[in-house]
């Protein structure tokens, strides 16, 4: 191949009054390594920078003459001087990109982004840095080196692009020490299939290609081949050899392991190392152990924790070390089903789920040995003493209890005495215990202040005494300890035709008490000498009013609940005040007088007004300062007041 040199020499337009004409002037001289004119260029062309697009150029600097573009010595308008290797044109951009061909096409060379000034540079030194483009013909060479030590041959025949040295000993490198190259070999019309060298991860990648290795040849492994994985096609063996003893053959590294799975000749038969179970897998496959040869268990890999072994047609589970290790079946929250069969078909022992089943097989219990029950054996069943069963708790605190049944599972409960007639049953269907015999009778010897204490606990239900034909009599005979207390957390009812209160006094009091704070209600009936009748009319849903008196000395709220009945007053006050009302409610009611001779106003609670009194809702009414001026209101309906007795002067205060 021709080495050619070529320099770009751009001529900036001249300084002058024609600097303000549209188009800029370049020139370009091609010349050789040896500074002499090519001259078998056959075309020039111009593109814009960045791109294939062809540029719009001109033979002229006004833009008159467009020149056919790409530029042959031939071309209309064409500047193109073969024997000078050189081209002038002008165009408005004041960069563009160049394509130069060689006599027949077999050679052209394109430059990217020139502009003015001069660009000189050796073609076979600088192309592949400065150059877009380099087109070596078919057959051809490209020798690299003074001596040409390499070289690179496109052998068209055989579709072949051959590197090779001149020699022996040649060494071909991709990148340099410090300065790294990935690298890929791409093969076949799929762009996904290559071989890929990553520098940054120095690792080599197979991406969808395959590496064959010939029978007997070796893959060597380790920097003096420490380690040979071969084929060996006559015993149709994969050998893995070292050239000294190994420790190990690792497969993935610690955290980071992978399946490994090896086939047997019958199709679905496999062992299966599956690292995301930590797990070996046997899939129709035996493993066999001769007598005597154990399996060890335990972190202490060699020796173990427990062995497992056969020997004269006995397994044994044994503890390596005596005393140490534990034998578990399952795992907490996961069980494994178990069953120990009897000497007889059907005989056996079934553990599954949470629950021990016994079927056909004796659970014998010898005098003296003990059936218990709880974490720290809280109860003994022992039946060490002959004709009795002892059912003992470990606590001596009388805090035990034996349930017999559960909450909605009940089940009946009977104890019989020397009699078949004489029992206590307990019936769960009707929760009811029945007491059965000739004679019943409860003896109570505890001197406790309680002797019998029916505690009954629960949302719903209570305590009932009932009879069909008799009376219920409740008698506390102790003096001035035989008081009856009937306490109701709610509501205590009645039902009767008639209910009689009589203690025997003169006068009948009755003692209400809300909470325990020292103030109580009594409500005293003296005992009349003739018939007395309280009748509450039935005039519709309505309230008592029980009259309440408070004093006002100082502006603030009247409470709602001053406001069933109640008097109110300023007595006391020393200035005047203003009195909030509560919201209204009808029924509400209550009266206030001066008995002080300063102002008082009662202000309605936002939106309520007091009738005929005041004009607006909201305005309160304000008194003469007069003592003995009064005022009963009474709230006709949830946001009204209706004044139903005045004395003296009450006006709108607003």
């Amino acid at each position: 191949m021709k080495k050619i040199l070529f320099t770009l020499l751009i001529v900036a337009m001249l300084a002058c009054p024609a600097m303000a004409q549209r188009y800029r002037q370049h020139q370009v001289t091609i010349v050789d390594e040896f500074g002499k004119a090519v001259t078998n260029i056959d075309q020039i062309e111009i593109l814009d920078v960045g791109t294939s697009d062809t540029t719009t150029i001109y033979a002229d600097r006004a833009g008159d003459l467009t020149m056919v573009n790409p530029i042959t010595t031939s071309s209309t308008n064409s500047t193109f001087v073969q024997s000078l290797g050189q081209v002038r044109w002008f165009q408005r951009a004041p960069g563009y990109k160049i394509t130069i061909t060689e006599s027949g096409a077999s050679q052209s060379l394109t430059i990217d982004n020139q502009a003015e000034g001069d660009t000189r540079f050796p073609w076979y030194v600088n192309y592949i840095g400065t150059a877009a483009s380099l087109t070596v013909g078919d057959d051809q060479f490209l020798n690299i080196g003074s001596s040409n030590d390499f070289r690179h041959d496109w052998d068209n025949g055989n579709t072949r692009y051959v590197i090779f040295s001149s020699g022996d000993g040649g060494r071909l490198d991709f990148g340099k020490a410090a300065v790294h190259t990935d690298v890929y070999f791409h093969a076949g019309d799929i762009t996904t299939d290559y071989i890929f060298f990553d520098e940054g991860s120095l690792q080599m990648s197979f991406v969808d290609i395959d590496l064959l290795i010939d029978d007997e040849a070796k893959l060597l492994i380790g920097d003096s081949g420490d380690v040979t994985i071969e084929y060996d096609e006559g015993n149709n063996d994969l050998d893995i050899l070292s050239t000294s003893a190994l420790d190990e053959i690792s497969f993935g590294a610690t955290g980071d392991g992978y399946d490994l799975k090896w086939w047997s000749t019958t199709a679905g038969d496999y062992a299966l190392f599956d690292y995301s179970a930590d797990a070996l897998l046997l899939e129709d496959l035996t493993l066999a152990l001769g007598d005597g040869e154990l399996l060890l268990f335990g972190d202490a890999i060699g020796t173990g924790t427990m062995s497992l072994s056969v020997a004269t047609a006995k397994l044994s589970l044994l503890q390596v070390v005596a005393d140490t290790g534990t034998f578990d079946i399952g795992a907490s929250g996961t069980d494994v089903p178990t069953v120990w069969h009897g000497e007889t078909a059907g005989a056996e022992v079934t553990f599954t789920g949470d629950t021990v089943i016994v079927d056909g097989i004796d659970m014998t219990f010898n005098d003296g040995d003990f059936l218990k029950f709880g974490d720290d054996f809280d109860w003994t069943f022992d039946s060490s003493t002959a004709t009795r069963l002892d059912i003992i708790p470990l606590t001596t605190n009388e805090t035990s209890a034996i349930y017999i049944g559960a909450s909605e599972a009940g089940a009946d409960l009977k104890i019989f005495g020397t009699d078949s007639t004489d029992y206590w049953e307990w019936d769960a269907t009707a929760d009811l215990v029945t007491i059965v015999g000739d004679a019943v009778a409860w003896t109570l010897t505890e001197a406790a202040s309680t002797a019998v204490n029916i505690d009954i606990t629960g949302a719903a239900g209570g305590f009932d005494l009932d009879t069909t034909n008799g009376n219920i009599v409740l008698t506390a005979g102790g003096g001035d300890n035989g008081d009856v207390t009937l306490v109701a957390a709610d509501i205590m009812t009645f039902t009767s035709a008639d209910i009689k209160i009589f203690d025997g006094a003169a006068a009948e009091t009755w003692v209400i008490e809300g909470t325990a704070n020292g103030f109580e209600t009594n409500v005293v009936f003296t005992d009349p000498t003739g018939a007395v009748v309280v009748t509450i009319p039935d005039g519709g849903a309505g309230t008592l009013l029980v009259p309440t008196y408070l004093a006002y000395t100082a502006s603030g709220n009247i409470d709602a609940d001053e406001c069933w009945g109640g008097v109110l007053a300023n007595t006391g006050a020393s200035i005047d005040i203003v009195l909030d009302l509560p919201t209204a409610v009808a029924g509400m009611r209550l009266s206030f007088t001066l008995t002080v001779a300063s102002d008082v106003d009662l202000n309605p609670f936002a939106g309520d007004t007091i009738l005929v009194l005041t004009d607006s809702a909201g305005d309160a009414i304000s008194s003469a300062a007069t003592a003995g001026n009064s005022i009963t209101l009474h709230a006709v309906d949830a946001n009204s007041w209706l004044a139903i007795s005045i004395d003296g002067t009450w006006s709108d205060a607003n």
